[in-house]
């Protein structure tokens, strides 16, 4: 009787469980960023997924490029008693051989993972022997101050990390010259780029020259990177006595200033670590500059006779500043950049002053006289050279309203061409044409050095936009 029914029953309640028969892969062992080929059977199974436990440091894509998850199951297909194939590109970063395991799970009638009926299959991946392709520096012997940059090309990464050698004489810093880096870990709290470029300075408190290591890390993940693989640049910090001296240069908006108005200071000064402004004393003048703070503004005091600044600025900057003329006549206030070299010692030998006639209060506007922008080191030693004094009579008046490039022609190219004229330095030539071409572009690029706007290979380097604009029409006299 109960064998009757049983035979009455659907075939279909009995139906087996799905199964893989057979899950394989081809070969099962490769190189970094090489393909292998998976092959199954499957059993009563209405289609699969297949599922990549990727080790850290490993990425797998499609023989078209295409990326595919890890960690995650993916769909290959579906019928019953499956039988397929499937190729697959593998890369491994992680700086050794990596096992990667890979699961096939069948599905039932209902579309529905039988994770009791699946196998799996491992395969081995050796890692990358040059994931970076390519490393270059921008000097191997800076001097302490130096900004040094150093580029990059990544292969089959997503992001990298620079490691600065350690050594006691030695101090890193970011390109604004106040933030610490680390060394002998990663230098930058946040990953770089698979492919780019960064800058840090760095100083040498020594004198001798000292040679470290800046190595480019291949990022894996999670924090953790690949330093036996990394791009590795040597480069040999300058000791004291070998640094070049400090090229200093000063300018206002105006060399008329009126009492208690905002003036704006502009410096420049190469071959130092930074820079500070000194006023020198007078019984009729002060010296103050507009601090704010959320919505609220305040004149902080600055002294004289002495670094201005309790900290250091940067060496190619500007300051918004107040004179005031507490006297019944004008009064001329001298101002000196200071260069900051090695040991936090500022060097007034090759510093640069520059003269300002300030206006007493009251002073008739008609009376106001514009006077000579003076830039020369206020205590030259032998065989050093002056910087070029401007006279307004030579500065071009009217201000740069449009960016200008090679091919630019006109009224604002004479005008940019004049004003560059006045250092031989940046445009030896001084050939004012009204015609934008090489020889003007190479000097725009000299000022955009001199002034930390743009170096040889930015994309805004010899052109006139709006940063390097705003720089120029502050300097033009009004």
């Amino acid at each position: 009787m109960l064998a009757a029914c049983a035979a009455s029953l659907p075939r279909a309640a009995f139906a087996a469980s799905p199964q893989v028969t057979s899950f394989a892969v081809t070969p099962t062992s490769i190189n970094n960023d090489y393909a292998a080929a998976f092959s199954w059977q499957m059993m009563n199974a209405s289609g699969g997924d297949i599922y990549f436990a990727c080790p850290l440091g490993t990425t797998v894509k499609t023989t078209t490029g295409s990326p595919v998850s890890c960690n995650t199951r993916m769909d290959i297909g579906s019928g019953v008693n499956v039988t397929g194939s499937a190729a697959y590109i593998f890369t491994n970063i992680s700086g050794a051989t990596q096992n990667l395991i890979a699961t096939l799970y069948p599905k039932d009638q209902n579309g529905t993972d039988y994770d009791a009926g699946g196998a799996q299959t491992t395969l081995s991946i050796s890692t990358s022997a040059q994931p970076i392709a390519s490393a270059s520096i921008s000097t191997t012997s800076p001097y302490s101050g130096a900004t040094v940059t150093i580029s990059w090309t990544g292969m089959d990464i997503t992001a990298a990390n620079l490691q600065l050698q350690c050594s006691p004489s030695l101090s890193y810093f970011a390109t604004d010259g106040t933030t610490v880096l680390p060394c002998d870990a990663p230098a930058f709290s946040t990953d770089l780029p698979a492919s780019g470029s960064t800058s840090f300075i760095v100083r040498n408190n020594s004198y001798n020259n000292v040679q470290v290591a800046a190595r480019i890390m291949v990022a894996v993940g999670n924090t953790t990177y690949d330093a036996i693989h990394a791009a590795v640049e040597y480069l040999t910090v300058l000791s004291k006595v070998d640094q070049p001296a400090p090229v200093a240069s000063i300018y206002a908006t105006s060399t008329t200033v009126v009492s208690a108005a905002t003036t704006t200071l502009l410096w420049s000064v190469q071959n130092a670590l930074g820079a500070n402004l000194q006023f020198a004393c007078s019984p009729s003048l002060s010296f103050a500059y507009p601090q704010t703070i959320g919505t609220t503004t305040t004149l902080v005091p600055l002294p004289c006779n002495m670094p201005a600044f309790p900290s250091a600025l940067s060496a190619s900057s500007s300051a918004s500043i107040i004179f005031t003329n507490a006297s019944d006549q004008p009064q001329q206030a001298v101002v000196t950049v200071l260069p900051l070299i090695a040991g936090g010692v500022y060097d007034g030998t090759h510093s640069a002053n520059l003269s300002l006639l300030v206006q007493y209060s009251g002073q008739p506007a008609a009376s106001q006289t514009a006077s000579s922008a003076v830039q020369q080191p206020a205590s030259p030693s032998a065989g050093s050279t002056n910087v070029q004094t401007t006279s307004s009579a030579n500065t071009p008046h009217a201000p740069i309203t449009m960016p200008l490039d090679v091919g630019s022609r006109g009224a604002s190219v004479t005008i940019l061409q004049t004003f560059l004229a006045l250092d031989p330095s940046i445009y030896p030539e001084g050939s004012v044409t009204g015609y934008f071409g090489t020889l003007t572009h190479n000097a725009v690029g000299r000022f955009q050095e001199k002034y930390s706007l743009a170096k040889p290979g930015d994309i805004a380097y010899g052109f006139v936009g709006p940063k390097t604009r705003a720089v120029i029409n502050a300097l033009l006299k009004p």
